[in-house]
């Protein structure tokens, strides 16, 4: 079942410390708004066309990660900037470049990346759940 949020709605149910998966699979946030049918999400090549081929970043719902005794909970954040249509590599809008490149610099800023580039770790939770695993030479003391 297809429903629309505000990014109100949205951000207070990606906050809860519950997973929001009974309720939903995924969100998607689009700069713009796109009509939706049940159809046109009703397989999984269906719905990754969806996000691939539109102005959408597609949020999974979280899933438990388990390290040792410790869990956490890890989401997934999808996006693409370009398509292939046809052979062709298609570019998405500049403005959609632009929402991504600052969405992707926001989360270089706010968490740590210490699994790796594309990996943004809340640095309190990293360093519950991995310990020293993750730990290189630049990354600093625990304070």
């Amino acid at each position: 079942m297809l429903q629309t949020l505000t990014p109100e709605q949205a951000t207070k149910l990606i906050s809860r410390k519950v997973s929001y998966l009974p309720f939903y699979s995924q969100l998607y946030a689009m700069p713009r708004r796109i009509v939706l049918t049940d159809a046109s999400l009703s397989t999984a090549r269906k719905e990754n066309t969806f996000w691939k081929r539109h102005e959408v970043i597609r949020i999974e719902a979280p899933t438990a990660m388990v390290w040792g005794s410790r869990t956490g909970q890890h989401y997934s954040i999808h996006y693409s900037n370009e398509f292939i249509d046809g052979g062709k590599v298609v570019a998405k809008p500049g403005r959609f470049r632009k929402l991504t490149d600052r969405l992707f610099d926001w989360l270089g800023t706010e968490f740590v990346t210490w699994r790796g580039p594309n990996c943004f770790d809340n640095e309190q939770s990293h360093r519950r759940l991995f310990g020293k695993r993750f730990l290189g030479k630049n990354v600093p003391s625990a304070k």
